[in-house]
């Protein structure tokens, strides 16, 4: 599993990256990537 987090969100809330967890990483939009992972990866997006 991969926790990452989307950068535009962060600006827009004007948050840090200090208070995110170690291990996450940081994608510069989340919806690029989820787009990225479901195109090339194979991915499916399930909202409840």
């Amino acid at each position: 599993m991969r926790f990452e987090v989307c950068e535009i969100t962060l600006h827009e809330r004007r948050l840090s990256k200090q208070p995110i967890i170690d291990y996450a990483t940081f994608v510069p939009s989340g919806v690029a990537e989820v787009t990225r992972l479901q195109q090339r990866e194979g991915y499916a997006y399930l909202k409840p």
